[in-house]
């Protein structure tokens, strides 16, 4: 059997489970040799194995990625006939190759995955991170704190089965604005708000608290939120680029352009990304969808007099009557709703991936019905053209 040293691996999050999924993995593989693979499996492989190494996805680009062995960091890539999957957070199993990138053999099982519906017409999902503790979402108190934006936000990350912390960032320049915008991150469904100013150093001892050794957090917020800011504060570092933002309303560029893992001193670690512009739900099977953010207001549905109350004018709504009260505010359920229409629609374009069943749908991205009926408008479009051009 293989054996594989991972000592080094607890402070990146390794743990009794992975390292029993790890050994059984191993019984599988065979000893490290030359590898002599056929034009239908892909890509030849002519050179000799240097043995095998498992670690933690650090960054990914377009062509290769980066694994943290515990005590450095080894280029990988993934085989032509590979869909890269891969992405920061991820464990990963690879297999030395000479002196060239290692190879990447098999991903670990996720503890969870934070994706989204990459940007376009295609059903594609964008993998953000894997293996998360707590996502912090870092807002600047200097800029307009969008309640709705939020409120998407912490639906997607509880329904990926992980912890949502609001982080208010730039509390040197909030003045009296502080007070309110924590209580509208407040409102947004998530239990605990964090007040931080990266630039004085206050608030880094409450985000180290919530990433404690071995545990790992991504931060995610609009591009001029101090996201990178905040992780070189942490880090004592200023190996992340920063930028200014806009007097005008705030923003900033995107300096960070790719997703990377970081160690933080005497704590666990955190993931930054690119500012975040739009997020568009990613519901695959098994995702308990954009209920996991609106805990408060399903708990009150289930006193409802009807089972499928719309929350509308139906007599006996409970919510509505905590509407009434003031104890719920309205705008928080026409946020749900959108939410839900938007999820509803999602499920009924895509039932592919709603039910589990991917392998249908085309390779190209659009399942095989909707191709057919675009080549099919496509050809009447050019019909037409050719008929007004023969004066018919």
């Amino acid at each position: 059997m293989l054996e594989i040293n991972t000592t080094h691996l607890e402070r990146l999050g390794w743990d009794k489970d992975r390292d029993a999924e790890l050994r059984t993995l191993l019984l599988e593989i065979p000893e490290p040799g030359p590898t002599v693979e056929n034009a239908d499996s892909g890509p030849k492989l002519a050179a000799q194995s240097e043995g095998y190494l498992v670690g933690r996805i650090s960054f990914v680009s377009r062509k290769h990625f980066l694994v943290h062995d515990g005590q450095n960091e080894i280029a990988a890539r993934a085989l032509g006939g590979q869909t890269m999957q891969a992405c920061v957070g991820d464990w990963a199993l690879c297999r030395r190759v000479g002196s060239g990138p290692a190879v990447l053999v098999q991903l670990l099982t996720r503890k969870n995955l934070l994706s989204r519906k990459a940007p376009g017409k295609r059903p594609e999902p964008q993998h953000l991170a894997a293996n998360l503790d707590v996502v912090f979402l870092v807002a600047g108190l200097d800029e307009a704190f969008n309640l709705a934006r939020q409120e998407r936000l912490v639906s997607a990350i509880r329904a990926s089965q992980i912890e949502p912390v609001v982080v208010l960032n730039k509390s040197d320049l909030g003045g009296t604005l502080q007070r309110d915008r924590i209580a509208a991150a407040s409102a947004s469904g998530t239990e605990t708000v964090l007040v931080t100013s990266a630039l004085r150093g206050q608030g880094l001892d409450l985000i180290k608290e919530y990433v404690p050794f071995g545990h790992t957090a991504a931060l995610i917020g609009s591009s001029g939120a101090g996201k990178s800011t905040l992780i070189n504060a942490l880090l004592e570092s200023g190996k992340i680029a920063t930028g200014p933002v806009r007097r005008g309303d705030s923003k900033g560029r995107h300096t960070t352009t790719n997703r990377r893992l970081y160690e933080i001193p005497d704590a666990g670690l955190l993931i930054d990304m690119p500012g975040i512009r739009e997020w568009q739900l990613w519901t695959p099977a098994g995702n308990p969808g954009v209920t996991e953010g609106f805990a408060d207001i399903e708990q009150l549905a289930e006193t409802c007099a009807f089972r499928d109350c719309r929350h509308e004018s139906e007599p006996g709504c409970q919510v509505r009557l905590a509407i009434e009260a003031g104890h719920l505010d309205a705008a928080r359920l026409r946020s749900f709703q959108k939410l839900q229409r938007e999820e509803a629609y999602f499920r009924e374009r895509y039932p592919e991936i709603t039910s589990g069943r991917e392998d249908r749908i085309h390779p190209g991205g659009f399942d095989k019905k909707r191709q057919l009926k675009g080549l099919h408008k496509k050809y009447r479009r050019i019909q037409q053209e050719k008929r007004r051009r023969q004066g018919r």
